[in-house]
């Protein structure tokens, strides 16, 4: 598995909104990880029943940070997450990021400064944003997913913030081919308070 391969970010300057990707393992006894095993910084092995192999998450390791105009950590108070599916293309490899389609994505030009549009004639795996557990760290992985599959993908889209001072638009893309799984976090954007909440309507 390739661990930490990122492709380059989008950053609109703001200094009071943080986000860094892979410094470190954040999965480690959170939420769905809290009986997990670590293996590697991107992958925990998760118990299931007696006599029944453990079940694979492969994961990415996303922190925010978010400060007031007096350089006050704040809070986060919301996070937003949506589904895509991503379809291996012929000779599809994780090196190789041509080769992929992102399922109901629709066909035109698109901002990466705001969410994905959805294409009239097919829907993302989720067609609307859920609530997640809002926190500054968080392990975003997709459960079950191994080498032993088919291969195929997994785009999560984000938007984390809290409303008084602003917050951030990430995604994390979970590509398996077969032979290698490959995590990506990219497509970073800073919003301002109000760019956030003109969002969250």
């Amino acid at each position: 598995m390739d661990e930490t391969s990122p492709i380059p970010v989008v950053n609109d300057p703001r200094p009071n909104i943080v986000v860094e990707f892979e410094k470190k393992d954040l999965s480690i006894g959170t939420a769905r990880y809290t009986s997990a095993r670590p293996i590697s910084k991107n992958l925990s092995m998760k118990p299931t029943f007696p006599g029944y192999p453990d079940n694979p998450i492969v994961h990415a390791n996303v922190e925010v940070h978010l400060y007031d105009d007096q350089g006050h950590e704040v809070p986060m108070t919301r996070r937003l997450v949506r589904y895509w599916h991503i379809q291996a293309l012929q000779g599809a490899t994780v090196q190789n990021l041509m080769n992929w389609r992102i399922v109901g994505l629709e066909n035109s030009e698109f901002s990466p400064f705001s969410p994905f549009p959805v294409s009239p004639s097919e829907r993302p795996a989720t067609v609307n944003s859920e609530w997640d557990r809002p926190g500054k760290r968080d392990a975003p992985g997709w459960q079950g997913t191994s080498v032993k599959d088919p291969a195929s993908g997994q785009l999560q889209e984000f938007l984390v913030g809290n409303a008084k001072v602003g917050g951030a638009y990430f995604q994390t893309y979970t590509l398996n081919d077969g032979s290698k799984i490959r995590v990506i976090n990219t497509r970073v954007v800073k919003l301002s308070a109000d760019e956030y909440r003109k969002l969250l309507q």
